[in-house]
C-alpha cells in the first residue's frame, strides 16, 4: 500500500479505477455530508454537470454507505475536454465544518491510501484528491484544499452551478 500525503501524486494502472472512503465518525455520509465529484480542464474549468452523492454521472457508478463511500470511475469516459476530476467531500449547505468527520482515509485501487486529519479543519468543503491525465497515463494526486464557503461557493468559483443543499431537505 502507497500511502500518499497532499501534494503526492501516483500513476493508476488504467483509465478505469475504483475508491473508498471512510470516515472518522459513523453515519457522516448522506445525513451530515457528502462527496462529489467534479469533471473538469487542466484550468478547473467544469466539463459538465457534476456527481453527487445523490445524482451519478454515466462515467461513474457510487457504492457503499453513510460510513465508507465507493465509487467506480471510468476514466475515459468522462465528458469531452475533461482531463481530470476533483474529489471534494463537503458539509451539506455549508451548515458546519468537515472537522466533525475527523479523519478521512482514501483507498484507490487497494493499493494506494491518503489520510487527513481535519480535526482542526473548520472549512465547510475540502478537495481530498485529483484524478487526471498527463502524457496518456492516468495518475492520483493527494490535496488538501479547503473551501471555507462549501461546494455551491467552490462551484462558483470555477464557474460551475452546484446546489449542495440536503437533497431532501433543500430549505437548507
Amino acid at each position: 500500500m502507497r500511502l500518499l500525503a497532499p501534494g503526492a501524486n501516483t500513476a493508476l494502472a488504467n483509465a478505469h479505477c475504483s475508491w473508498n472512503l471512510e470516515s472518522g465518525t459513523s453515519s457522516v455520509f448522506g445525513e451530515y455530508a457528502a462527496v462529489a465529484l467534479l469533471a473538469v480542464n487542466e484550468k478547473r474549468q467544469p466539463m459538465g454537470d457534476p456527481a453527487l452523492l445523490h445524482q451519478e454521472q454515466s462515467w461513474m457508478e457510487w457504492s457503499g454507505g453513510p460510513q465508507d463511500v465507493g465509487c467506480t470511475l471510468k476514466l475515459d469516459r468522462l465528458p469531452a475536454g475533461s482531463d481530470r476530476v476533483l474529489l471534494m467531500v463537503y458539509v451539506y449547505a455549508a451548515m458546519g465544518p468537515i472537522r466533525d468527520f475527523a479523519s478521512l482515509r482514501l483507498k484507490v485501487d487497494a493499493d494506494i491510501e491518503h489520510r487527513l486529519d481535519l480535526r482542526d479543519n473548520g472549512e465547510a468543503a475540502i478537495i481530498i484528491g485529483e484524478f487526471y491525465k498527463r502524457n496518456d497515463q492516468w495518475k492520483f494526486r493527494a490535496l488538501s484544499e479547503g473551501s471555507a464557503y462549501g461546494l455551491s461557493a467552490f462551484g462558483r468559483k470555477i464557474g460551475l452551478e452546484v446546489d449542495d443543499r440536503h437533497p431532501r431537505r433543500p430549505s437548507g
